[in-house]
């Protein structure tokens, strides 16, 4: 962010508070993006963009209005700042003691920088890496490489200043076999380039692409699993949107919802946003909180903004306070949804896992997925993609064709169902939040339901 941008904010809140404002936050977020697509190891599309959105909101008389607009000129901002009182002056009185103050946390953020969002030059050469070590097992590439930087500054009346930056690289690759029977897939998720190794994510997945050719049918029914840390991570993420945040606690909708305190899943089960890696703070300027949402299988409290919070307090449900975790000033979904979920650890292998199962299935990855059936028993269908395998006497074996599961997470992962958790995580891109990320293991789980099979 510039020394113009950040000037053109303080302007904003002086041209809110002129307008009649209260009290005002202006929200700053800049995302430079660097983006590689690839399809049959050939890229379809490699570029660079940038993209800037700022959010004034505005409370006058206890109500609270709003205003964005993509244009970080002084006139604009002005503009959008008189905006966001007029729209405050014709909206319901929140009822609440909303305030855009900051927390007494130790000030300031200024010049924060975690990593660096790659280099334009050297990405193709990187990402030729993958291509090539795909190639040497007869396999093509298909997916992504994308590195972006986030900057963002939040500014208010009642004195709050910060501005951080951040880097994030998502790389996926699906490699399928020559032939067309096989694919894997395989990925990376990290904030340092020098990290990235893209012949090892690709080699990774061509490798399970050429142990899946050839898969053989089976019925569908109930069969003990053990779902890929990838497969893990879609679950969870949908438990995030559905259930995680305080929104869906206060609509009744969440998992968590009037279970404060109570066993919801097997103890080995812990469930965690843990603010590791990112912007160390939200779009209201509040650091952002590890949250324990599930914490030896025991329900606990969601993820908040400023509003949640207090509504929730008025439910007698916490202390009032955010946990750092407002949406992105670009979207218009306001759910407060945690970005960086983390499962704790286990203490078996996958191999001791797959050797636990006398006859089952090994999922690498699920699409698809409906996580919305039922919220409260967290309930949801999709299917298996990229590597299915039958495990038969303790041992990996054959590829299955895909299959739909449907089934019950606070049933599968119970004190009866749930069979283990492996100490190994891995890091897997979000496929619904830009830079954010869940660290899974892999889990197993008796008699997972699968309701159909998929071509």
């Amino acid at each position: 962010m510039t020394d113009s941008v950040a000037e053109n904010l303080e302007r904003a809140v002086e041209a809110a508070v002129a307008a009649g404002a209260d009290d005002v936050e202006v929200s700053y977020e800049g995302t430079e993006l660097l983006f590689l697509r690839f399809a049959s190891s050939r890229f379809t599309q490699v570029g660079t963009s940038t993209d800037e959105v700022i959010r004034i909101r505005a409370l006058a008389n206890g109500r609270l209005g709003s205003s964005t607009t993509g244009n970080a000129a002084a006139d604009t901002l002005a503009a959008a700042a008189r905006n966001a009182v007029e729209a405050a002056r014709s909206t319901p009185p929140l009822g609440l003691p909303l305030s855009f103050a900051g927390d007494d946390d130790g000030g300031r953020f200024d010049d924060v920088d975690l990593g660096a969002p790659g280099d334009p030059e050297r990405a193709p050469a990187l990402v030729r890496q993958a291509f090539d070590a795909a190639g040497e097992r007869d396999a093509h590439c298909f997916g992504a490489l994308k590195a972006s930087r986030t900057h963002r500054a939040v500014r208010s009346s009642s004195g709050l200043s910060r501005t951080a930056s951040a880097g994030a690289i998502d790389f996926q690759c699906i490699a399928q076999t020559r032939s067309g029977e096989g694919s894997g897939f395989a990925c990376y998720a990290g904030s340092n380039p020098s990290d990235l190794a893209p012949d090892a994510v690709a080699t990774a997945a061509a490798d399970i692409a050429a142990a899946s050719s050839a898969p053989v049918d089976v019925e569908p029914g109930r069969y003990d699993v053990v779902l890929a840390p990838a497969a893990v991570a879609e679950l969870l993420e949908w438990m995030a949107l559905a259930s995680f945040h305080g929104l869906s606690v206060l609509d009744g909708t969440s998992l968590l919802a009037g279970r404060n305190g109570e066993r919801v899943f097997d103890p080995r089960i812990s469930i965690a946003d843990d603010a590791d890696g990112g912007l160390p703070f939200d779009t209201e300027g509040r650091p952002r909180q590890p949250v324990s949402l599930v914490e030896g299988g025991v329900a606990g409290p969601p993820t908040t903004d400023r509003l949640a919070a207090l509504r929730l307090a008025n439910r007698g449900i916490g202390d009032g306070a955010s946990t750092g975790h407002a949406c992105a000033v670009d979207t218009s979904d306001p759910e407060p949804v945690p970005g960086h979920l983390a499962m704790a650890a286990g203490n078996a292998t996958v191999d001791d896992l797959i050797a636990g199962i006398d006859r089952g299935i090994y999922v690498t990855r699920l699409h698809y997925v409906n996580g919305l059936l039922d919220t409260r028993a967290a309930t949801m269908t999709g299917m298996t993609r990229d590597g299915a395998f039958l495990i038969e006497g303790g041992k990996r074996g054959a590829a299955v064709h895909n299959l739909r599961f449907t089934d019950s997470l606070l049933s599968a992962w119970s004190e009866e169902r749930l069979l283990g958790v492996s100490a190994h995580r891995q890091r897997i891109p979000s496929f619904w939040m830009p830079a954010a990320t869940v660290l899974a293991p892999a889990v197993a789980v008796r008699g997972f339901h699968f309701t159909g099979r998929s071509r």
